[in-house]
């Protein structure tokens, strides 16, 4: 976001032409010997090339280092959940009852993570979003 509110959506572009290539060749490697992981893995190896690439992008051309403990925490959070969902597949919990536990595992992995606290919650229970009028 930091690129493209500095005028700097070619830069966007870019590194987000180079995350898709990765994931599609990561894909086409991976996705016919081990299946639905191995599009997971090109989503994952997508999503860290645009990562690195965006926080190289926005040092070099904004002169602004970005924060990385936010992101640090998100990736333990995410680690935490792989985790458990890995637990859950060992013991032979079918894949629905996974994806409907994956909601609270998550949830709670990202408020020992510290990437949101008990206000936070609080504030998205009590108020729903309202709409932007600017937009």
């Amino acid at each position: 976001f930091v690129l493209l509110a500095g005028d700097r959506q070619i830069d966007s572009l870019r590194y987000g032409i180079a995350a898709l290539v990765v994931s599609v060749v990561v894909c086409f490697v991976l996705v016919p010997h081990i299946g639905p992981v191995g599009g997971a893995v090109g989503a994952l190896s997508a999503n860290v090339v645009g990562l690195v690439l965006s926080v190289q992008v926005v040092r070099q051309r904004m002169r602004v280092t970005p924060s990385t403990s936010g992101v640090t925490r998100i990736i333990g959070a995410g680690a935490l959940l792989a985790a458990a969902l890995l637990l859950l597949r060992v013991v032979s919990v079918p894949w629905w009852a996974g994806i409907v536990a994956a909601a609270p595992i998550y949830g709670f992995a990202l408020w020992g993570c510290r990437v949101i606290t008990l206000a936070d919650i609080r504030n998205l229970l009590r108020s729903p979003p309202t709409a932007n009028p600017a937009i």
